[in-house]
């Protein structure tokens, strides 16, 4: 577990992060999270939330074991977004 995890799910701005933050935040959740997509469609959704801002490369793991994709969301001086997840959605 990541020390500085936000068990707080919706977090607001306060003024100290960057808006686009929980704007990639939310797109995650709704486009991936809330959904059960595969891995070559979160990619895409992930790689179009992200759009021109400055992140770390998308990481995206096969996990053919899995019956959805899940993603991780990593802030801190960049961004970070992983995917793991089977090629096809099996919910």
């Amino acid at each position: 577990m990541l020390p500085n995890r936000r068990r707080d799910l919706n977090m607001k701005n306060t003024g100290t992060v960057d808006p686009f933050v929980y704007e990639l935040r939310d797109a995650l959740r709704a486009g991936i999270a809330s959904r059960c997509v595969g891995l070559d469609e979160a990619e895409s959704l992930a790689k179009q939330a992200l759009g021109t801002k400055h992140h770390w490369p998308l990481t995206v793991m096969p996990d053919p074991a899995a019956s959805c994709t899940r993603v991780d969301l990593e802030v801190g001086g960049s961004i970070q977004v992983t995917l793991r997840g089977p090629k096809v959605a099996n919910p």
